[in-house]
């Protein structure tokens, strides 16, 4: 979360996912909008993985938490 906020000093927008990439796995970590302090994780095999796929599902699991 540190880096988020490192990231986000001087800008006008909000971290909406981090993308960490290695040579057989993705990784994304979002926050949650209404709750910054909570982030949603998720790790892919590169192979096989759709980052536009995954970054969708991530937000429909945040907009599906009250």
């Amino acid at each position: 979360r540190r880096m988020a906020q490192v990231l986000e000093a001087g800008e006008n927008e909000d971290l909406e996912d981090l993308l960490i990439c290695f040579w057989q796995e993705y990784h994304i970590v979002r926050p949650i909008q209404r709750n910054p302090a909570i982030l949603l994780y998720l790790s892919l095999d590169r192979r096989t993985a759709n980052l536009g796929v995954a970054r969708l599902a991530l937000r429909q699991v945040e907009n599906a938490i009250p």
